[in-house]
């Protein structure tokens, strides 16, 4: 039975740190100065190639020349752009100055998409919230208890051609996408 335990928490012990990736991203801060950095961020045990939001979210931890680690607060960043271990181009951006919380862009057009992950209370799983900002600067929060199509519906309002649209979507990226394109060209 030790032999069994210690078993265990050594296995345990090497999958904690075995969770850690290192990715090069470009920083700017807010005095538009334009850094390359390679950061440390937790990905998925069982999907290595799965990012951790959480980890991007209101702490970086930079890996400087010598291999040390050292904290960068959110508030000091203005945005962060990378390409993540599925290859694609990602950009994270603090929307709200002094505010310690990096949003992910997903569009940026007349309105503006973000996405806010954060830690689920009572597990620490990711949760998101989709944010929505058009051009006169209204937001509009898509969470758990709210229906994505009543809140494109509501800051799509200045072109109401999009209504049919909207309700005959499908609710995923690419849906949301389309609505949001043909709303640039109206």
């Amino acid at each position: 039975m030790k032999k069994l335990t210690l078993l265990f928490l050594i296995g345990s012990f090497s999958m904690l740190f075995s969770q850690r990736k290192e990715l090069d991203a470009k920083l700017v801060t807010w005095e538009n100065d334009t850094v390359n950095v390679k950061l440390r961020v937790v990905t998925n045990m069982f999907w290595p190639d799965l990012l951790n939001e959480l980890s991007l979210n209101e702490k970086l931890t930079k890996i400087n020349a010598t291999g040390k680690t050292e904290k960068v607060r959110a508030t000091t960043v203005k945005s962060l752009l990378f390409t993540d271990f599925k290859n694609n181009e990602r950009r994270f951006e603090n929307i709200l100055p002094g505010r310690s919380r990096l949003y992910e862009v997903i569009y940026d057009g007349k309105i503006k998409w973000y996405r806010d992950y954060y830690p689920h209370g009572y597990d620490g799983s990711v949760q998101m919230t989709d944010i929505f900002v058009n051009e006169e600067g209204k937001r509009e929060n898509v969470g758990l208890f709210n229906s994505m199509k009543k809140k494109l519906a509501i800051i799509t309002a200045a072109q109401p051609s999009l209504a049919p649209d909207i309700e005959q979507m499908k609710v995923d990226r690419e849906g949301v996408l389309s609505i949001l394109k043909k709303y640039e060209e109206l």
